[in-house]
């Protein structure tokens, strides 16, 4: 029903270039708080007729349209109206000003897309609007990315240090994380990795973000939000610290690193936060951990 994706995936390179420049992200979350849009990225879609027509949607057509601007967490759709939730608020942003208003014209119809303003959502998307004893802060709702400042190369591969042989960094967080709850790890805390040099393919042409590479940390539990970000904050360091060190034995200076965070906690706002590794002489070998190998 919707129109062909062709027509939006245009959108996607220039989209992904906006995200990659520098202050672009800043800018976007001083906007959503200074219009005192909820941080929460998620966004009621309709498509109004001019005659006063309903249309039915299905979860394909908008997946097909919304993932042009980002990776989604999870679609929830009701006859005629629908709700899009994305793992970045950046995305979500786009989404909006880009797809808000717009005319169809086949169906004599406009496009209605508006900030989700409350955390109750219908459906399985209402966990935003649960209480839960273990969460004690303004939402129930829990997410962050940190941008990684290094490209993932070949020779050092940055991302599979990140993720560890088979996965066993990550799968050593979520155990951490897990201990001491009666439920599924992956209900209590995700940790994806993503963009560019990550691996992982998504929308209807499955290719690689062109975003920066980052990290995404999800829980509906603070406690077990914060021991995940604080993990993941560690293991950055450790592999910064051996980007530095991998450079010195080729004789090159380390750049100066950040442990950048932009941090999502429901209607507490958007947070960024950074934090700079200590710069060594050209002439000094990092501090830190040995080189590992990778297996």
């Amino acid at each position: 029903m919707l129109t062909s994706p062709a027509d939006y995936s245009s959108h996607k390179d220039r989209i992904q270039s906006l995200l990659n420049e520098p202050g672009v992200r800043e800018k976007v979350i001083e906007e959503l708080q200074s219009l005192g849009i909820p941080t929460i990225p998620c966004l009621k879609f309709e498509i109004k007729g001019l005659q006063g027509h309903t249309f039915t949607l299905e979860e394909e057509d908008l997946r097909r349209v919304f993932s042009v601007y980002g990776e989604i967490e999870h679609i929830e759709v009701f006859e005629s109206e629908a709700y899009i939730q994305f793992l970045d608020i950046c995305s979500a942003y786009f989404a909006q000003k880009t797809l808000h208003s717009r005319n169809i014209e086949n169906l004599q119809a406009n496009l209605e897309v508006t900030w989700q303003l409350s955390n109750r959502v219908p459906g399985s998307l209402s966990v935003w609007g649960k209480q839960n004893n273990l969460v004690n802060d303004c939402s129930s709702k829990y997410t962050c990315r940190f941008d990684i400042q290094i490209d993932n190369e070949k020779e050092f591969q940055v991302a599979r240090r990140l993720i560890g042989p088979k996965g066993i960094n990550m799968k050593r967080i979520v155990e951490i994380c897990s201990k001491g709850m009666n439920c599924q790890a992956h209900d209590i805390i995700k940790l994806r990795l993503r963009g560019k040099g990550s691996g992982f393919k998504e929308g209807p042409n499955q290719e690689e973000s062109f975003e920066q590479l980052h990290m995404c940390v999800s829980s509906k539990y603070f406690g077990k939000y914060q021991l995940a970000c604080e993990e993941i904050e560690k293991l950055i360091q450790q592999v910064y610290r051996e980007y530095q060190q991998f450079l010195w034995t080729k004789g090159i200076p380390a750049a100066l690193l950040q442990v950048k965070k932009i941090e999502n906690v429901g209607s507490c706002g958007l947070k960024e936060r950074s934090v700079n590794l200590p710069e060594p002489a050209f002439n000094e070998k990092p501090k830190g951990l040995k080189e590992r190998k990778l297996v």
